[in-house]
């Protein structure tokens, strides 16, 4: 659970002791469903810690060798928790005790984003992700295996430190540029249940949507893609300071976090989006506009 709250504090922006592991027991096959669980988002919780040290260094193309050596590391970790996490599924179903497959697709989501972006997190380009397009289609049918149209889906909870969905979904529809791909991450979206650890699926829906408009407002014919100078830079996963208030009921301790899409107490029922841009290339200068994206 440690490991789940420091994912969700970190990609809020708020930062907390890590948690210890020993990185032997890696190469240790997985005693359980649980701990294969416990220790992907083990994993995933350095990933997004390095991820946030190491970004600044590439948008200013200083990222060092250790920080590369760092990267592959965590790159290795990852593939020898899949590989461990694939012989215990075997192991389960040679005895009939074969897991949810929402929990395995989970689990596998979550994976799967954390495999891209750990790869990714070195360089400037957004446009470095298409070589992943795979991993994202991947990474969107697992999801779909859980979030179906018409399935009824569990009710969300008021409070939860569980990671599942929401946050994967998000970076898809944000970070891959082939259409009918974050189109189908988008649709998940829509389709998640409302709230999920810190945050709230609408408000994560309406900015992504929002998000391939602008990149996808200027594209030529079927099939192209959105070029360097078109993508937006920088966007977290709105959360539940996301939600909406009217003027006069602003809460006493109201400041902007360390988001990019918070409330608008200026314009109720809005969500503030600040957007960056790049439009003369990788090496040119971010520009700042912002919209207010209407609830």
């Amino acid at each position: 659970m440690f490991s789940r709250l420091g994912i969700l504090s970190c990609l809020a922006g708020r930062f907390t002791p890590p948690v210890y592991m020993h990185t032997d027991e890696d190469d240790s096959p997985h005693k359980d469903f649980e701990d294969a669980r416990r220790r992907i988002f083990a994993i995933a919780d350095n990933c997004i810690r390095f991820i946030n040290s190491v970004t600044p260094k590439a948008d200013t193309l200083l990222v060092g060798i250790d920080d590369l050596v760092e990267q592959a590391k965590l790159q290795t970790r990852l593939d020898v928790w899949l590989r461990q996490f694939d012989e215990l599924l075997e192991r389960l179903q040679s005895v009939g005790n074969t897991p949810s497959p929402d929990a395995v697709n989970i689990l596998l989501v979550n994976y799967k984003v954390v495999y891209i972006w750990i790869r990714v997190c070195t360089t400037s380009q957004e446009t470095d992700t298409d070589v992943y397009q795979s991993d994202f289609d991947e990474l969107v049918t697992y999801a779909e295996q859980v979030i179906k149209p018409g399935k009824v889906q569990a009710a969300p909870q008021l409070l939860s430190f569980d990671v599942q969905l929401l946050a994967p979904l998000f970076y898809a529809a944000l970070k891959c540029r082939h259409s009918s791909i974050r189109r189908r991450a988008l649709e998940l979206l829509r389709l998640a249940p409302r709230r999920e650890g810190l945050w709230n699926a609408h408000h994560a829906y309406l900015t992504a949507k929002r998000i391939i408009e602008l990149e996808e407002q200027n594209l030529g014919g079927e099939g192209s893609l959105p070029d360097e100078a078109s993508r937006l830079f920088g966007l977290p996963l709105p959360d539940d300071q996301s939600r909406v208030y009217n003027l006069c009921e602003l809460p006493f301790d109201f400041r902007t976090f360390d988001h990019n899409v918070v409330a608008s107490p200026m314009c109720p029922g809005t969500l503030e989006a600040k957007f960056q841009t790049r439009p003369m290339g990788v090496f040119g200068e971010f520009q700042n506009f912002t919209e207010y994206i209407k609830l």
